[in-house]
């Protein structure tokens, strides 16, 4: 059975550079750790693997922002709490900039330097948050008062917009 890197591999291919595709590819399978599934369809292979073969799609072309949406709003807590980390790894080897929308207040404290407090329709922003917590980001800050104080100070930015 050939190894399977045509979901990486196509941003590369339509930018025309499909020669860099099977190794960047496997660089990235390595990096979300995916390696061992090379062989598996998407069909095959779990929500929270999905997830990890779209980021490393998004990450084939090297953009300077990524953009993720709800990525990991799908999946269960221990999945998601794994690629929070992940992702987290992620960024303090390449430095993208990313633009995450969630409606997860911990795991946007947990993931950014600064959120966007948005209002309902018309969506416009209401408040930036910045977040000092340091870098590399450990799940125990989640439990930290600070991380607490962030919490609390989002929610009551946002508990009237329903």
């Amino acid at each position: 059975m050939e190894e399977r890197f045509e979901e990486v591999q196509f941003g590369l291919e339509m930018r025309g550079a499909p020669d860099k595709g099977l190794t960047k590819a496997r660089e990235l399978i390595q990096l979300v750790g995916l390696k061992g599934f090379e062989k598996h369809y998407p069909d095959e292979l779990s929500g929270g693997m999905r997830q990890r073969v779209g980021l490393a799609r998004a990450l084939a072309v090297d953009p300077e922002i990524l953009l993720m949406d709800e990525p990991f709003g799908s999946l269960d807590t221990q999945t998601r709490e794994t690629l929070q980390d992940e992702l987290l790894k992620i960024w303090e080897r390449h430095r993208k900039t990313v633009i995450f929308s969630t409606h997860s207040i911990e795991e946007a404290i947990y993931l950014s330097d600064r959120r966007a407090i948005m209002t309902p329709q018309p969506g416009k922003i209401k408040k930036i948050v910045k977040v000092n917590l340091s870098r590399p980001r450990e799940y125990i800050q989640k439990m930290s008062p600070e991380f607490m104080g962030l919490r609390r100070n989002i929610w009551e930015l946002i508990k009237d917009q329903r």
